[in-house]
């Protein structure tokens, strides 16, 4: 889906040694938020060993096929979750014979029991994707996580977002991508152009209201404003193509859910584009004004760049400022600044440079000229004053917010 991030990621390879199974990975998100995960590993493991017994099983021929396979089954963990899985995962009939339940009727299961801010935005009816069962349930939960990103194609997400979504804390998502080595974090940063007072009134209602957003400048002096934006997880997982089994787990979990728990229409715009063209062309359908963040390339730390604008991008990964440039023009802004708060305490003085962009703006509802002193007019300052004359460049009135730190 994106163009973004070409750093090659480790693939999974057929390995003699590690079993696959396919999984949705919707169902497997619901089932950690609801703490089934370990049914649902029990369930994916014995599910080839059921389809050449038409889906019925023993027990005992149950426990002896997972023991001769992991060592983590014992007898007692065996009963547990055979009983903790009754009724969505599997059907225990007398004489121990066990019959799995398909993927229809567990989705519907899973729905029913699932509250419904875990079904607002996501449903199970997903294309399956091929994964490792693991070594232990940490790693089964990971390849999970991981099978869930890349079933969303590399999202560009927030950490909150994820949390809600898996029931789980932010910790816990850190020590996902770390174990599992198919999962590659990306670091985003967002920037925009406020060099005018068009460009500020048009972005000024999209910026976030974060500590991270801060000033910087182009390499052509333009003010420029960046903040920290959401990860971009790239996990390497292949899907699988039956796409007909994800339909009629759709339409299960349609049927399963009440109207009041309907998912919502999607009719909130897409926020990040890989092209301009794409901004551009979701603005015409939805009919909207709201800007969007283009993806501009990756910086020299290897950080995303995304631009917060309206169709028309103006920077790149490598325009913000560096080196003596960047510390000129940060001491002219602090400057800059100290002046404007000694004029808004009434110390009015000539600088040496008469800058254009201290403005009666900066000064308050006052509307006066720092070239005016009370009983003055004309800019002719009467009275002992720090400086003589006039200033040989007049000023201009500048309505840009002071962006200044």
């Amino acid at each position: 889906m994106h163009l973004k991030h070409t750093t090659k990621t480790p693939q999974i390879q057929a390995n003699a040694t590690i079993e696959y199974t396919r999984v949705d990975p919707e169902i497997g998100r619901l089932c950690i938020a609801l703490r089934r995960d370990a049914q649902l590993r029990l369930w994916a493991h014995l599910r080839d060993l059921a389809a050449s017994r038409g889906g019925w099983l023993y027990a005992e021929d149950m426990y002896e096929s997972l023991s001769q396979r992991s060592r983590e089954y014992t007898k007692r963990h065996f009963r547990r979750l055979i009983a903790a899985g009754e009724g969505i995962f599997w059907a225990v009939w007398p004489g121990n014979m066990i019959a799995l339940i398909g993927g229809r009727r567990l989705t519907a299961q899973l729905v029913r029991i699932a509250p419904p801010q875990l079904l607002t935005t996501n449903r199970p009816g997903k294309a399956d994707v091929l994964m490792p069962l693991g070594e232990n349930l940490a790693e089964w939960r990971a390849h999970l996580y991981g099978a869930w990103l890349a079933a969303k194609n590399d999202p560009t997400i927030s950490r909150a977002t994820l949390a809600t979504l898996f029931g789980v804390s932010d910790r816990t998502l850190v020590n996902w991508e770390r174990s599992n080595p198919l999962i590659r974090v990306a670091t985003n940063y967002g920037q925009t152009i406020v060099d005018s007072d068009q460009r500020a009134d048009r972005v000024m209602d999209y910026l976030p209201d974060d500590p991270s957003l801060r000033q910087e400048w182009t390499w052509d002096r333009r003010e420029l404003l960046t903040w920290r934006l959401p990860n971009t997880y790239h996990a390497t997982y292949k899907q699988t193509g039956a796409h007909y089994r994800a339909r009629q787990r759709r339409r299960a979990a349609n049927t399963a859910l009440h109207p009041a728990n309907l998912c919502s229409s999607g009719q909130n715009m897409r926020q990040y584009f890989d092209t301009a063209r794409q901004l551009r062309s979701a603005k015409k359908r939805r009919s909207q004004d709201a800007p969007g963040m283009v993806w501009r390339g990756e910086n020299r730390r290897g950080y995303g760049i995304w631009e917060l604008t309206h169709g028309d991008p103006e920077t790149g990964p490598q325009s913000r400022a560096r080196g003596r440039l960047r510390r000129q023009l940060q001491a002219d802004c602090q400057r800059r600044t100290r002046l404007i708060g000694q004029m808004a305490n009434g110390h009015f003085f000539r600088p040496l440079i008469c800058d254009s962009r201290i403005t009666t703006r900066n000064l308050g509802e006052r509307g006066e000229h720092h070239h005016q002193q009370e009983g003055g007019a004309g800019g002719e300052p009467q009275g002992k004053t720090p400086f003589e004359g006039k200033c040989p460049e007049p000023c201009t009135i500048d309505r840009r917010p002071n962006f200044a730190p």
